[in-house]
């Protein structure tokens, strides 16, 4: 009987790779298994190894966008919604990587869009904070709330969009029903807040889609801070001319004394202090505790300190701690600003209220030389002694300054 020869067809070259790839990666999974300490087991007597669940296997699927992996334990019957560590779930960590095949293939097996993790934190939150216009826009189709709040700060989705680089998440947003007015639950902050604080470039671009879209340039944070405030401390000109633009209240105060004036003062932005000043900003606004000539000095920008003396600020007003602006100068060894203090009229031997002191005895404690000759030759008396009974010659000399210490003291 002739003998009938089989021939084994051998599988296609894609199938092997694809069959080897899925094994790699199943092994790779089950490695990473075998190594990650559970929270029970860091403190106790367990072994050191432990086996992930499929939950968190899936999520590895998940982030590293197999979606082989993921259908593998979704055919297995594995809840979409089932939450890994932390309340994450493979949606959240697919749109933290814009794995949209991933997505769509966990929402149409019933995945929550909606469904937070144990901070808050939802899919539409993750894709926004990562800048992810796609995912956005694909959540939101999906039906993504937009009046969820994370837990640590109260943050919506829309605020976390706008402390990023992406305007068209933050217009996908608006268009989808987003509220600019709600503010955040730690702090009062509305997303223009957040915005205007934000260092990005973009986000300019996204202060004045929110301010179209209905957003209040006005509105108060719990502690007074406001939307101006929040566009200095960006330190962009482009974000303070922009609400500026809104005719807003410049000298508005926060409930710790500060202004934007002062705040911009602090930050040594000066040409911020210029804007600011050109727009009817007072120079001497403020509180009593805050005042923008005394930030600008503890700063140490002498553009800022000559911009406000031009403005009308008072040389002589002193800080909450009793400081006045020259002696501020002097301590900092501020030469451009003590000079041009002292011609608006700066008291030369004015003293601190609360310890006595000279602008003279701060610039001899710190060994400043040439500044020393300088307020001696302006008028200077270093017989004055502070309350604790130091003049300016022993404040030198008890610093080490022992040259500046003698020639004081011989003028006594």
């Amino acid at each position: 009987m002739a003998k009938t020869m089989v021939v084994m067809r051998k599988p296609p070259k894609r199938m092997i790779r694809r069959s080897i790839s899925a094994a790699l990666v199943l092994c790779a999974l089950f490695v990473l298994a075998l190594s990650t300490p559970t929270h029970a087991q860091l403190g106790g007597d367990e072994p050191q190894g432990r086996t992930l669940g499929e939950v968190e296997m899936m999520m590895a699927g998940a982030e590293s966008n197999r979606l082989d992996v993921v259908l593998y334990f979704l055919n297995k019957g594995l809840d979409p919604n089932s939450a890994g560590r932390n309340g994450y779930t493979a949606l959240i960590v697919a749109s933290a990587r814009s794995n949209t095949s991933i997505i769509d293939a966990l929402l149409a097996r019933g995945a929550d869009v909606n469904k937070a993790n144990d901070a808050g934190w939802n899919a539409l939150m993750e894709a926004a904070f990562r800048d992810q216009d796609n995912t956005v826009k694909h959540l939101l189709k999906a039906g993504a709330r937009m009046d969820m709040f994370e837990t640590k700060n109260g943050l919506t989705p829309l605020m976390i969009a706008a402390k990023g680089e992406r305007p068209e998440s933050v217009t996908a947003m608006l268009a989808a029903g987003a509220d600019a007015k709600v503010a955040d639950k730690k702090r009062g902050l509305t997303a223009l807040h957040h915005a205007l604080a934000s260092p990005k470039q973009l986000s300019a671009e996204i202060a004045a889609e929110l301010l179209v879209s209905g957003a209040e340039p006005e509105r108060k944070a719990k502690d007074g801070y406001t939307p101006l405030m929040s566009a200095v401390d960006s330190g962009q000109i482009a974000k303070l001319s922009l609400v500026l633009s809104e005719r807003v209240k410049i000298d508005a105060l926060a409930d710790d004394g500060r202004s934007a004036l002062t705040i911009a003062a602090g930050n040594g932005h000066e040409k911020l202090v210029e804007r600011l000043l050109k727009a009817g900003a007072k120079a001497d606004g403020g509180s009593a505790k805050i005042t923008a000539l005394t930030q600008g000095l503890r700063a140490s920008s002498d553009e800022t300190v000559k911009f406000l003396l031009d403005a009308g600020a008072d040389p002589n007003r002193h800080a909450a701690d009793g400081r006045k602006p020259l002696m501020l100068a002097a301590r900092a060894g501020l030469e451009e600003s003590v000079r041009n203090l002292l011609d608006k009229g700066a008291e030369i031997n004015g003293r601190n209220e609360t310890d006595g002191t000279t602008a003279l005895m701060w610039a001899a404690n710190n060994g400043f030389k040439r500044l020393v000759e300088f307020l001696v030759e302006r008028g200077a008396d270093p017989s004055l002694s502070a309350k604790d009974g130091w003049t300016a010659g022993q404040a030198a000399r008890m610093a080490g300054h022992i040259e500046i210490a003698d020639k004081l003291e011989r003028q006594i």
